[in-house]
């Protein structure tokens, strides 16, 4: 019995780009942008609560840091 793979090719390379022998993934650039966009709905979502900006910068790097 013969079984076939099926694959589907998508033809991305998955560095984004390259400064000297560092290499930046298309991975890493999407996790920057996403704990960007999170802090930033944080901020806009506490506002009406009287949480201060400064509050959820102090927070972001330990979550950050839990999350990975």
């Amino acid at each position: 019995m013969r079984m076939s793979i099926l694959a589907i090719y998508i033809g991305v390379d998955p560095i984004f780009f390259t400064v000297g022998s560092f290499e930046v993934g298309w991975h890493g650039v999407i996790v920057a942008l996403a704990v960007i966009v999170a802090i930033g709905l944080s901020i806009w979502f506490v506002r009406g609560a009287g949480v201060k900006r400064e509050d959820i910068y102090g927070v972001a790097p330990w979550a950050i840091i839990g999350g990975l």
